[in-house]
C-alpha cells in the first residue's frame, strides 16, 4: 500500500507552548560594553588578589632580606587599601572566590593599623612634672621662600624645634627671626642644602655636636638640653633617603645611619630624644629596630595615620619632580619622634599645613619628672 502524501496522520505532534520557550537575549551594544567592564574588573581584581596574598606570604616569611619586600613595606597601607572598596564590589557580582581573595589584606590591615585608631589612654603624671614640647620640621632646603614654615614654627610656638634640611641662607634667616624667641641656637649646615640641620631651642642648650658619617649623606647633630635639674639629650636626625635615583632602591645607607645612631643613644643615661626626617615608613626594619629602644611617641599618644609626606598641597614640588604634581595629602608617614621610658609623651600631632615644605611637622608635648 502506498502511503497517500496528503493523508492526515493518526500520530498528533504536539507543539511547545510559547510561555515555555526561552525569551531571546538581545545583546545591546551598552550590554555587550559592560560585560567588557565587568571581566577586566574580575581580571584585575584577581591579579590584585593573587599578588598582594603573594606579597603578605613573603613579608612574613623572607622579609626585608628581599630588597622587593623593603620597598613595597614602604606602602604596605596604601597597597592593603584597595580590598576594602573591592570587597563589596566583588559581593555584590556575586564573585565568591574574588571576595574571598580579598580577605587577607583586610585582615592584615586591620591586625597592622587598627590600634591606631583607638583612642589613647588618659594621661596620668605627676603634679610637679614639667611640660615642655619638641617639634620636628624639614623645612625643604628652601633658601629664601621660608615665610609659610617661619608662620608655622610661630604658630606651634615648640619649646625645641628640630629643622631639617637647612640651607646656609636659611640659617641666616632664621637666626635673626627667633633670636629673641628661641635664643639658644645650633646650626650645622654645608654648601648643600639637603644636609643642613639646626636646633632652636627657648631652654638652654648646654652641650652640642655635629658629625657626618659620609659627605653624601645629611649631618647628625646631638644636642644637650637643660630642663631644671633634668638633661635631655636630643639627637636631630636626617636619615638618608634610600633611593639611589627612581629606578633604584638602596636602604643600606639608611640602616647603616640609624643603627649608628641607636648605638649612641642607648648610651644615654639621661631623658633622650630622636627627632626628624627618617625616611622609613613604620612597617620597616629599621623602624622595628628603634621601636625595640625607643617609643614612638606618635603612635604613643596620638591617633591615626599621622601622615606626613608628600605634601603637595601648596603647589611646590620636590627637588626630584620635574613634572606637575596633583594638590595631594600626605600618603605616607617618614617623619617622627621618639623618646626612651625616662619621659612621657602627654600629648602628640602632625601638623595641618606644610606652609610650602613637602613635609609636615609633628609636635610632640612631654613631662619629665622634676624630683
Amino acid at each position: 500500500m502506498i502511503d497517500d502524501p496528503f493523508a492526515v496522520s493518526k500520530y498528533s505532534v504536539e507543539l511547545p507552548n510559547q510561555q515555555d520557550i526561552p525569551p531571546r537575549v538581545v545583546h545591546t551594544p551598552l550590554s555587550f560594553i559592560r560585560q567588557i567592564i565587568i571581566n577586566i574588573f574580575v581580571i584585575l581584581t584577581g591579579a590584585y588578589a593573587i599578588h598582594i596574598t603573594l606579597f603578605i606570604v613573603l613579608r612574613t616569611i623572607v622579609g626585608e632580606q628581599w630588597k622587593l619586600i623593603s620597598f613595597y613595606n614602604n606602602f604596605t597601607h596604601l597597597m592593603l587599601l584597595p580590598a576594602f572598596i573591592l570587597l563589596p564590589a566583588t559581593l555584590l557580582l556575586r564573585r565568591w572566590r574574588l571576595s574571598a581573595g580579598m580577605l587577607p589584606a583586610i585582615i592584615t590591615f586591620v591586625i597592622l593599623y587598627a590600634p591606631i585608631f583607638v583612642p589613647s589612654a588618659p594621661v596620668s603624671m605627676a603634679t610637679d612634672a614639667q611640660v615642655f614640647s619638641v617639634m620636628t620640621f624639614n623645612i625643604h632646603a628652601e633658601r629664601h621662600a621660608l615665610d609659610g614654615m617661619t608662620a608655622i614654627i610661630h604658630e606651634a610656638n615648640a619649646d625645641i624645634v628640630a629643622l631639617q634640611e637647612v640651607s646656609l641662607e636659611a640659617a641666616d634667616i632664621l637666626a635673626a627671626q627667633f633670636a629673641d624667641i628661641y635664643p639658644h641656637q645650633v646650626f650645622a649646615t654645608t654648601d648643600n642644602p639637603v644636609q643642613g640641620q639646626a636646633v632652636l631651642s627657648r631652654l638652654p642648650i648646654v652641650a652640642d655636636e655635629s658629625w657626618q658619617t659620609s659627605t653624601t649623606v645629611p649631618i647628625l647633630q646631638r644636642v644637650e638640653i637643660a630642663i631644671g635639674d633634668e638633661i635631655i639629650a636630643l639627637y636631630n636626625v636626617h636619615a638618608p633617603i634610600p633611593f639611589d635615583s627612581l629606578t633604584s632602591y638602596e636602604p643600606g645607607r639608611r640602616s647603616a645611619e640609624i643603627d649608628q645612631m641607636i648605638r649612641r643613644a642607648t648610651q644615654d643615661s639621661t631623658t633622650v630624644i630622636l627627632a626628624g626626617d627618617f625616611n622609613m615608613s613604620d612597617q620597616s626594619d629599621d623602624y622595628r629596630h628603634i621601636t625595640t629602644h625607643f617609643v614612638d611617641s606618635y603612635r604613643d599618644i596620638g591617633n591615626g595615620f599621622g601622615f606626613t609626606f608628600p605634601d603637595f598641597r601648596n603647589n611646590r614640588l620636590p627637588r626630584y619632580v620635574d613634572t606637575p604634581m596633583p594638590p595631594l595629602p600626605p600618603l605616607m608617614r617618614i617623619d617622627y619622634i621618639f623618646h626612651n621610658e625616662i619621659v612621657q609623651a602627654v600629648e602628640a600631632h602632625v601638623w595641618h599645613t606644610s606652609g610650602g615644605s613637602d613635609h609636615r611637622p609633628v609636635l610632640v608635648y612631654f613631662a619629665v619628672d622634676a624630683s
